[in-house]
């Protein structure tokens, strides 16, 4: 397990992985007041919520971000296994401090999130978003990022900014479009058929056929629940995939790509970088 927890002016910023063979259990809880935004890696990890005797659960995390309020009485507990590993970076704020921050940042709170700044619950959830390409890089640049001491707290700061000015526009154009509880199913078998087969995915005329929806309907809600094409989201997650088997199971750049469905070296390399900003061949480095 690691945990690395920065402070970032009034902002603290928790930064978790784990890949345990076992399953296990990790809770916390915050000290005061706070309002927070989790975000996701690749890792489904399961999240609950324990408020009271009010309990609350959180599945397919992966590529989530997650707003909510809680205090001191509320914890948080992920389920970890080896199939589901634990990549979230999570952002809060003591609620007493948003007072505090400059006119701009204060608005966004007011004028978006009113109802987890002013609630009297020990916990409540605000708004869900399932995170763009950009958003997905940002968080995985910080679960990659080898810089140490100075350099990590200026890394980390621009992609924590950047990671919440996303969120808080994607809130406030409401890019994200309805899809009915019906076809949400749909599109979250169809995502796991991919990843269970992510070295061999089916066609997507296969996908729509077996989970029973026509291809355009598919295409057209999975872009609406995840925020990018469908094709786009297999091709992060397995690169997200490989950066994990090259750092964590120390098999080499050929033996990563292939594990993936990469026929090409040369794509797969491309690809990473461009994801990463680093080549394959540097993650152990």
């Amino acid at each position: 397990m690691i945990t690395d927890v920065i402070s970032l002016g009034a902002y603290t910023v928790l930064v978790e992985q784990s890949n345990a063979k076992k399953p296990k259990l990790v809770t916390c809880n915050f000290r005061s007041d706070a309002i927070g935004f989790a975000f996701y890696g690749s890792a489904n990890v399961q999240l609950k919520v324990t408020a009271g005797d009010a309990k609350y659960s959180f599945e397919n995390t992966t590529g989530k971000a997650i707003s909510f309020f809680a205090n001191s009485k509320v914890s948080f507990t992920h389920a970890i296994a080896s199939d589901r590993r634990l990549q979230c970076i999570t952002i809060f704020i003591e609620r007493k401090d948003i007072a505090f921050l400059h006119a701009h940042e204060r608005n966004v709170f007011h004028d978006l999130l009113l109802n987890l700044v002013e609630t009297e619950s020990d916990f409540l959830g605000g708004p869900q978003l399932r995170m763009p390409p950009t958003m997905q890089q940002a968080v995985q640049k910080i679960l990659s990022s080898t810089y140490q001491g100075d350099m990590r707290v200026m890394f980390i700061k621009s992609q924590i900014t950047e990671l919440l000015a996303h969120y808080f526009y994607m809130l406030s154009t409401s890019t994200q479009e309805k899809i009915n509880h019906r076809n949400n199913d749909k599109v979250l078998q169809a995502r796991n058929i991919m990843i269970d087969h992510i070295d061999a995915p089916p066609s997507l005329a296969e996908l729509a056929k077996l989970v029973g929806i026509n291809q355009q309907k598919l295409k057209t809600d999975f872009k609406a629940f995840y925020g990018v094409p469908i094709f786009k989201y297999l091709q992060h997650e397995r690169l997200d995939k490989a950066f994990s088997l090259i750092q964590n199971n120390h098999v080499n750049v050929q033996e990563a790509a292939s594990a993936v469905g990469y026929e090409s070296l040369s794509s797969f390399s491309n690809a990473f970088t461009k994801k990463f900003g680093m080549r394959p061949s540097a993650v152990r480095q």
